[in-house]
């Protein structure tokens, strides 16, 4: 009986040995792209995860001025020595007129007795 029917079905190859020498080639070259990737994967990952924990400090910046309700910063002022009273001194800031608490004057020298 003749059949002239086409019809795939898996039939076992014996691969040759060029055949099997490239595909070791093949596989050696994923191997060296796959681990070239891993390599990116991980120089990617440090540069996000530093650009994350900076977004998390100022997070934290920003959570610790919120809870304070201020912050302090460097202001130009004007010093004015023995105000309110003889041992301190008073700074008004400059753009503002705002008077800050005065600290004590850490050593005697720092007091002006009388004008020169």
């Amino acid at each position: 009986m003749e059949n002239n029917e086409i019809v795939e079905v898996p039939v076992k190859y014996v691969y040759s040995q060029e055949e099997l020498r490239k595909k070791g080639h093949d596989m050696a070259t994923l191997v060296l792209e796959r681990d070239k990737l891993e390599d990116e994967k991980i120089a990617s990952n440090k540069n996000l995860k530093a650009l994350i924990d900076e977004k998390a400090m100022q997070v934290s910046i920003l959570a610790g001025q919120i809870e304070a309700g201020h912050e302090m910063r460097t202001m130009e002022c004007y010093v004015r020595l023995n105000e309110p009273q003889p041992g301190l001194k008073t700074y008004i800031v400059q753009t503002t007129g705002e008077r800050v608490d005065p600290p004590a004057m850490m050593r005697p020298e720092e007091m002006q007795e009388s004008l020169l």
